[in-house]
């Protein structure tokens, strides 16, 4: 491994896709004892290669702005490549639906409700969290919650991938607002961006705090 990230914390593979990009993800996570490892897609010729020394892959994806099918196709077979290492996932946003079809789920649909008005402020709705689920044992209970949203497209349980389970839904259009791994795998994506601390709830830190233990935990296997 190379001397940069050769210490005890995981590393932490980091794609993040926004036009305004929200640095406070960096600063939890090197708070929390993370080695953050950027993948940019479009630079990264050889990014395959990072898979060697990540233990985890955090897929922030906090606006669509492209319908570059060759992009998305290179971001879905480096999460085919991480489900298949059995390496943890989590992503946010738009993320949810690039991991949904890479896993043969059905392509999305437009959900302009949910969409924001612009680039850097949100709306918001509220969602209810499945009992019972990975999200609510990781949060510590299900529920109504309110949370951000910043989306134009979204899946429902027509386009949802039979390998993944839905955790989480709209209470204004049953759109899917969660979807994790069935498996005993940390494989968890979530239609909301939690990322954007300040308006979550502060419960839902537990979401990166629990994606970094089981990159700690993946770390170990490896050694």
């Amino acid at each position: 491994m190379d001397k940069q990230y050769s210490n005890k914390n995981p590393n932490i593979g980091l794609i993040q896709i926004s036009d305004n990009k929200n640095n406070l993800i960096n600063d939890y996570l090197q708070k929390n004892k993370s080695n953050i490892i950027p993948i940019k897609i479009d630079s990264d010729l050889n990014y395959s290669n990072k898979l060697k020394l990540i233990n985890g892959i955090l897929f922030i994806y906090d606006f669509k702005t492209t319908n570059n099918n060759s992009y998305e196709l290179k971001l879905k077979k480096l999460l085919l490549e991480c489900i298949e290492a059995n390496i943890p996932i989590l992503c946010t946003g738009y993320a949810l639906s690039i991991l949904n079809s890479c896993l043969n789920g059905l392509n999305p649909i437009p959900t302009p409700i949910h969409s924001t008005n612009n680039k850097i402020e949100s709306s918001y709705h509220r969602i209810f969290i499945s009992p019972g689920s990975k999200l609510a044992s990781i949060l510590g209970s299900g529920g109504f919650v309110r949370v951000n949203s910043r989306h134009s497209y979204s899946i429902t349980e027509a386009q949802k991938s039979s390998n993944l389970i839905a955790s989480a839904y709209s209470l204004d259009d049953g759109i899917i607002e969660a979807i994790e791994s069935p498996e005993d795998v940390f494989i968890i994506a979530v239609q909301f961006n939690p990322e954007r601390r300040g308006e979550i709830p502060p419960h839902f830190d537990k979401l990166f705090t629990s994606f970094i233990k089981a990159c700690k935990k993946a770390q170990n296997r490896v050694h």
